[in-house]
């Protein structure tokens, strides 16, 4: 009986104890969520919260605050965000202390002429209402130094500055461009080029050659976007000298420090010369009459400007009998 009376004393002191602990526990709820802005860029609290799944009364949890600081940090808006947790009578209050990112209103480019102002914006992908400080913008700069190495101009220097607008959340961005010397273009070269010379084929570019005056007539400063047209002009040289099946590639361009080299391949075709002419699907006029009209002479050369000057003789001739929409295809 002593034994069983000595058992049953140590339960119930046991549950006394374990009672008093548990009531000595403080709360693990959330208390207060209290949001502080450690940048000058005005803060909505809303804003925050907004990204904060923790609300007051709910259980405190170190996964669920990890998240909100991540959803903080994901949104894009804050550039630096840090929270903690303290216990306070009550339950536990955490303090989220956030830097929030301006909101572009105007972005000014200076000193782009190799590049369109239009052309660096889409480059950015930062439009107006957008949030920016250097991290944003320093990420987004590459994209127009790729740009610029495209164009064969390596050494080119971007600088930016961001002006906030007091008493607001908007900042301005002055981005400032120092493009720096382009590529000289110091030969042109053909390749597959039989019916006419590389110095005629030069001559129909407006691409030209560098020289010893280059750095300061900038004549022979390379422009990839003259290229294709370029490319168009020599193509229809040969158009015009009847190679109607003429294939011109797209130049190959090679570096050579601050120069570069350009190789346009050709496949110049055979000549076509002119058989025999005749029309169809004429009623206005006899088809006797439009060939005379054409004034195209079989054996001559079948150049492609000669051939147009054919079409609009028969068109002419329509349109002043009034049919305007007369449609000649040769």
């Amino acid at each position: 009986m002593r034994r069983c009376g000595f058992l049953a004393l140590v339960c119930v002191l046991g549950a006394v104890s374990y009672q008093g602990h548990a009531a000595a526990r403080p709360s693990t709820r959330v208390a207060e969520i209290v949001v502080e802005n450690l940048s000058p860029v005005p803060v909505d609290e809303s804003a925050v919260r907004a990204f904060i799944s923790l609300k007051e009364g709910d259980e405190f949890s170190r996964s669920a605050l990890a998240a909100d600081i991540r959803s903080l940090e994901q949104s894009g808006i804050f550039s630096y965000v840090q929270a903690a947790a303290e216990e306070v009578p009550g339950g536990i209050r955490l303090i989220f202390r956030v830097k929030a990112r301006p909101r572009l209103r105007k972005l000014v480019v200076k000193g782009a002429h190799r590049l369109s102002e239009r052309r660096i914006r889409r480059l950015l992908k930062i439009e107006p209402g957008d949030p920016v400080d250097d991290a944003v913008i320093g990420a987004a700069i590459p994209a127009v130094r790729d740009a610029y190495r495209k164009r064969y101009i390596t050494d080119v220097k971007i600088d930016w500055q961001i002006k906030l607008v007091p008493r607001t959340a908007l900042a301005d961005v002055v981005l400032k461009v120092r493009e720096g010397r382009p590529a000289l273009v110091r030969t042109i070269r053909f390749e597959g080029n039989r019916v006419f010379s590389a110095r005629r084929l030069r001559r129909v570019m407006k691409q030209k050659r560098a020289d010893f005056m280059s750095w300061i007539t900038r004549a022979g400063v390379f422009v990839e976007d003259q290229l294709e047209e370029d490319c168009a002009a020599i193509r229809k040289l040969y158009l015009d000298a009847g190679y109607l099946d003429v294939e011109v590639d797209e130049p190959e361009i090679r570096r050579r420090g601050k120069y570069v080299e350009i190789v346009i391949r050709i496949r110049e075709g055979r000549q076509y010369r002119i058989g025999r002419v005749s029309v169809e699907g004429a009623e206005l006029f006899s088809p006797e009459e439009l060939v005379e009209r054409a004034a195209l002479r079989p054996g001559a050369i079948a150049g492609y400007a000669e051939i147009m000057k054919a079409r609009e003789r028969i068109a002419g001739a329509y349109s002043t009998a009034g049919y305007l929409g007369t449609r000649v295809t040769p």
